[in-house]
């Protein structure tokens, strides 16, 4: 897990203590082409995700899930972008991590994502 300070501020204070080689396997990290907004980004993503869950969380439940969490935007310091969801029914974590070339500006911290 990602664990922060919280500081109050929109961005988070990034850890230097996550490594994502445990947390990500290899067929979750995928390249965004083209350049998506942010909400077609986090689509793909959650997408992704899809099949590992597949008959315990739906899709629109999982969409749904990382729009409410989204409005806390999740930015780290450093540009990385962490939209996630917790479910209680899911007992493992699942990951994906989507590169993008163009990446987009964050509107609350003006970071390049």
């Amino acid at each position: 897990m990602i664990s922060y300070k919280d500081t109050g501020s929109p961005m988070i204070q990034q850890s230097d203590g996550v490594s994502l080689s445990a947390i990500i396997r290899p067929e979750n990290i995928i390249f965004l082409d083209g350049a998506p907004t942010r909400e077609e980004a986090v689509r793909r993503l959650a997408e992704r995700i899809l099949p590992q869950v597949d008959g315990i969380i739906g899709r629109k439940a999982l969409l749904d899930r990382i729009s409410e969490v989204e409005k806390l935007n999740q930015v780290l310091e450093s540009g990385f972008y962490i939209p996630h969801a917790k479910f209680p029914e899911l007992d493992g974590f699942f990951a994906v991590l989507g590169i993008m070339q163009e990446g987009f500006t964050d509107p609350a911290t003006g970071l390049p994502i």
